[in-house]
């Protein structure tokens, strides 16, 4: 009988051991898997592209002398009498590569339009003598749609000489008569130019090349 419970008792014994070693390879098992990390997934960084191709801007074949002419030239309306504006001032400048006569006027009705060519004689409009003024060339730009001031004694008109201009010898601008008015522009000789109406103010730019 004794040998019978110490049998039993060897048995319970190996069994009790064999429980404890699966138990030990499980949790060793659990460890060993906690403890390796994940494998990360890095996304290589786009390359950046760049254009390199330089930008083009399409050329204006009006621009592509700057717009100076030499011949007659005149804007679409002209002439148009029926304007009120009143010219007020002139200026003379010099600028890189050409002369600039600035014409400037009081706001009106209707619109300034013009006309220009080249003549051998600056002739006054109106009494038709020949104008005192320097200038073996003259650029005539006849400007319509001004009317005379209502003021008794208007201001000078001429522009004032300054050092910094090289082709525009002298320049007279004449008051109104019968819807137009007649601005001359001497020079050494026949130039290419170029006229452009601006607003706010209101002006006629005559531009004149140095070269």
């Amino acid at each position: 009988m004794k040998r019978v419970r110490h049998l039993a008792l060897c048995f319970a014994l190996i069994a009790g051991l064999s429980a404890c070693s699966n138990s030990g390879s499980s949790s060793s098992s659990s460890s060993s898997a906690a403890a390796s990390p994940q494998a990360s997934t890095t996304v290589p960084p786009q390359a950046s592209t760049t254009n390199t191709t330089p930008m083009t801007t399409p050329s204006d074949p009006d621009d592509a002398d700057g717009g100076f002419i030499t011949g007659m030239s005149q804007s679409e309306a002209y002439p148009d009498v029926s304007g009120t504006y009143v010219p007020l001032t002139s200026r003379l400048g010099g600028h890189d590569g050409y002369d600039r006569l600035v014409v400037e006027y009081s706001a009106g009705d209707g619109d300034l339009q013009w006309y220009a060519q080249w003549v051998d004689e600056p002739i006054s409009d109106g009494k038709g003598d020949r104008l005192e003024m320097d200038g073996n060339a003259f650029l005539q730009v006849s400007v319509s749609g001004v009317t005379y001031p209502e003021e008794a004694d208007p201001p000078w008109l001429n522009p004032a000489a300054v050092a910094d201009t090289t082709v525009i010898q002298a320049a007279d601008v004449a008051y109104p008569f019968e819807g137009s008015h007649v601005i001359y522009i001497g020079t050494d000789r026949e130039r290419p130019y170029r006229i452009t109406r601006l607003s706010d103010p209101d002006r006629i730019v005559i531009d004149v090349a140095r070269d």
